[in-house]
């Protein structure tokens, strides 16, 4: 029996969690032999095929491990395992997403008097709703031996309940309504699987205690394991354990030995010290506005599946059930992190302007979704989505695509035991295609090499997977997996227009080999007399060496598409994924943009479309480039899709060629970057005075009112990058000296590098506010003015002494006064105010 070893050191960031352990097991249980792993620093063993032996073995970012290997295929098992760690592994992680909150409230709301308590922030949203506070789900005390059935009799009452627990989650998983929910119910699928979770409830009942008692011991084990880690994400999988016992032990002895569930009568926002997934699950959502959780952390499953249905969560909150239980009702904010009880007018107005905000925003795009994207100077640049399958094709086209740019069919060929069949991949593609309703879709080939293994395939270890054995270099050694998918793809396109994309082309050889087997398997399908449609045939450009033979490729090939992603880091020579030299890659460096202005003008050269997806295209930072490159096409998440043909209607085409040219001859990224920020107006010019920054019929109760209304006006009309801390840059000012100028006049300004464009909001009141004016009136009249920090001071200056000199005329502040509307006003105001933007 042969026995191998190795050390490793762990280089997930959240350290070894739920998702890479999924796929460690997987990787392990193919194998016979016998894997252990060590936590050096801890101490703690695990056993290579159990999650949760795995995850409480408490790995955190670089602890160092040492894996055991023996059995009759160590050998090979070693070879696997040792490679998926120093390969895979890295990239199994996922990285919590980043909250952006300071701790520190908004002026508009921090001055308001309010009773409240915080907790951690979850992201955005926020409710109003009565508090409710759960009763404690737990399972009701009983005398155990009333019930004993014996050693033989338990095991089977332990065994019957964890096979109902299995069945139950996979018929769950196949009805639940999100990808969350399946993503969480197939987690707590592989805990009911645990090997050592169920050895353990299995030795405890042989040791003569009953399956509830078995289940307790259990629990308390792992609990301990995982609450004793410094890292938050594992002690969070602890109620995740406790969801799995609670369910068996409901198989276990009925439903009625377990406290029955609130039944929310209204809108609520719900208490819980902590809340399982399935109990959460449970709830009415019509009715749950709101979540907040006394214990637990930010990565729990329930808050993670509460974020899928966009209920806002606050975990944490000291205090809240004592607030709750006093309150009428409850305002909690996920965003701030705060949970504020009876809010008072005040409190409450402050959230309908966010709720006004919140509207605008999201019905700011609804007029871009369902057209084509076009600058103002008419370029069409197409907007298209990256897809694995038809569930993201239905959101794509509800979102705006004007196609699908990218389908990643790599997805159909992992994690299982063998190929999709032909008949398989036909169901998927023409799916899509049929949810396009005649848009094209491009299906990109499979996209496998030894950096996305696939067991079937059995690839040998590489030293350099990315520069190796994959993609189209695998297709001749695989040549039947690779006609069947070709054979799903025009048996589809009978229902509409499709592309056929080849990654990782280097060579004209390559091209004209695939085009001969696309010919040999549309002869077969002639022969056979099946009816097939017509394809184009393209390939991705992330080879660079392929940028450089368009004229080559264009006889063979009817369309392009640019992976930015591998041919940044292949043009850069820099691993996208390695720290050290992250400074080397970036798509915005000015020789890689040089790189793609020449290949995409090549491309036109021979009037070939060419396209472009990757991390490039989702950045709307980037967008004025790839405008100015000219491109056809851009694909993207479906998400990001409205806001980015929103911004492609505001660009002028001319201008952005005109910043590449600039940016390609500048010495760095930072001065592109530098560059983009700068030339924002240049590119949407926005007048200083506008009527969508106005209004002349606000109610208001106080100054912080005023300011927040002008700043989101600001903000909605795309001329600040960030409302919250343009806020605060107008009150810094504002707490030097009062800008009330008298004559009912207000005119607060500041000058800052989050103004895009030279800005005058205009708020007419229709009640007086105070605001401490020199001449103790009170306000009915406010201008914001928003100024460049890249412009001079005199810029600032000058808006501001050119206003307040014409406030002074009589006729001039009556008319403002008396306007009958924003567009009589700002067209007044363009003409006795001479500020350029």
């Amino acid at each position: 029996m042969s026995c191998k070893e190795f050390i490793f050191t762990c280089e997930l960031l959240n350290g070894l969690h739920a998702r890479p352990v999924s796929y460690l097991v997987k990787e392990a249980a193919v194998f016979e032999a016998t894997m252990e792993l060590e936590n050096l620093r801890s101490g703690r063993k695990a056993n290579l095929k159990s999650p949760l032996s795995l995850i409480a073995a408490d790995i955190a970012y670089r602890d160092v491990c040492r894996i055991k290997i023996s059995g009759s295929d160590a050998v090979e098992a070693f070879r696997k395992i040792k490679a998926f760690i120093f390969k895979q592994l890295p990239g199994c992680d996922e990285l919590l997403p980043a909250i952006k909150n300071s701790g520190v409230l908004p002026p508009s709301l921090r001055i308001l008097e309010m009773e409240y308590c915080r907790g951690q922030a979850t992201g955005e949203g926020w409710a109003i709703g009565e508090p409710v506070c759960l009763k404690e789900y737990r399972f009701l005390p009983i005398e155990d031996r009333a019930v004993y059935a014996g050693v033989t009799g338990e095991r089977l009452r332990l065994l019957g309940a964890i096979e109902q627990v299995q069945d139950e989650l996979q018929a769950a998983v196949g009805k639940a309504e999100l990808v969350a929910e399946r993503e969480v119910l197939k987690a707590h699928q592989q805990l009911a699987s645990d090997p050592d979770f169920k050895a353990r409830l299995l030795d405890h009942v042989d040791n003569g205690l009953s399956v509830s008692e078995s289940i307790e011991a259990t629990l308390e084990h792992f609990a301990n394991a995982l609450e004793s880690s410094e890292n938050s994400y594992l002690r969070d999988r602890v109620i995740d354990i406790r969801d799995l016992c609670d369910q068996i032990l409901r198989l276990s002895y009925g439903s009625g030995r377990l406290f029955s569930p609130d039944k929310l009568q209204r809108s609520s926002i719900c208490l819980a010290d902590n809340l399982t997934p399935s109990q959460f699950m449970g709830l009415d959502k019509s009715h749950l506005k709101g979540l907040v959780l006394e214990s637990g952390g930010k990565a729990s499953h329930t808050v993670l599946l509460a974020q899928a249905r966009g209920i806002p969560v606050l975990v944490g909150v000291e205090g809240a059930q004592v607030l709750m239980k006093q309150a009428r009702e409850v305002v909690l904010d996920a965003g701030l992190g705060i949970l504020i009880a009876n809010p008072p007018l005040k409190v409450l107005r402050y959230y309908q302007q966010e709720e006004k905000r919140h509207h605008a925003l999201s019905v700011r795009c609804e007029p871009f979704v369902h057209t084509e994207a076009k600058t103002v100077d008419g370029q069409r640049l197409e907007v298209g989505a990256n897809i694995i399958g038809q569930e993201d094709a239905e959101l794509a086209f509800r979102s705006g695509a004007e196609g699908i740019g990218l389908f990643r069919t790599e997805m159909m060929f992992m994690e299982r035991a063998q190929a999709p069949s032909s008949a398989e991949q036909v169901a998927a593609y023409t799916a899509v295609i049929r949810e396009a309703e005649g848009r094209p879709v491009v299906i990109r080939t499979i996209d496998v090499g030894a950096d996305k293994p696939v067991d079937y395939f059995n690839l040998a270890e590489e030293q350099n997977p990315f520069l190796g054995y994959r993609a189209v270099r695998l297709y001749p050694e695989f040549l039947d997996l690779f006609k069947a998918q070709v054979f799903a793809v025009l048996k589809a396109a009978v229902h509409g227009p499709v592309g056929l994309m080849i990654p990782m082309i280097s060579c004209v050889a390559e091209v004209k080999w695939v085009r001969e087997v696309i010919q040999e398997v549309e002869e077969e399908l002639k022969q056979s007399g099946e009816h097939y449609g017509s394809i184009q045939l393209g390939i991705m450009l992330e080879v660079p060496s392929v940028c450089l033979i368009i004229d080559q490729l264009a006889q063979y090939v009817d369309f392009f598409s640019i992976g930015s992603n591998d041919l940044a880091q292949y043009f850069l020579a820099a691993d996208r994924g390695n720290d050290k030299v992250g400074n080397l890659y970036h798509y915005l460096h000015p020789s890689f943009l040089r790189f793609l202005r020449n290949t995409v003008k090549e491309a036109h050269r021979y009037k070939k479309w060419v396209g472009l997806c990757g991390e490039m295209a989702a950045d709307t930072d980037t967008l004025p480039l790839l405008v100015g490159l000219g491109l056809d096409e851009i694909s993207l998440p479906a998400p990001l899709i409205p806001a980015v043909k929103e911004k492609i209607n505001h660009l002028n085409s001319t201008l952005c060629r005109d910043l590449l040219d600039q940016s390609v001859n500048c010495e760095d990224m930072d001065q592109v970057s530098l560059l983009l920020k700068q030339s924002h107006n240049d590119l949407a010019p926005r007048p200083v005075f506008s009527t969508t920054i106005m209004n002349l019929d606000f109610d208001c109760l106080s100054k912080e009112e005023a300011v927040k209304e002008l700043v989101d006006m600001l903000f909605l009309d795309s001329r600040i990058s960030d409302s919250r801390l343009l806020e605060e840059a107008v009150w810094k000012r504002e707490a030097v000296y009062s800008t009330a100028l008298g004559n009912g006049m207000a005119i607060p300004h500041c000058q800052s590098d989050l103004v895009y464009s030279h800005s005058a909001g205009v708020l007419r009141l229709k009640k007086p506010i105070e605001w401490k004016s020199v001449d103790g009136k009170p306000v009915d009249t406010v201008f914001l003015l928003a100024v460049r920090e890249s412009g001079s001071h005199s810029d600032h200056m000058k808006v501001l002494a050119e206003l307040a000199r014409k406030l002074v005329n009589e006729a001039f502040l009556n008319q403002i006064k008396s306007s009958p509307d924003p567009e009589a006003l700002a067209n007044f105001l363009e003409k006795h105010l001479e500020i350029q933007g």
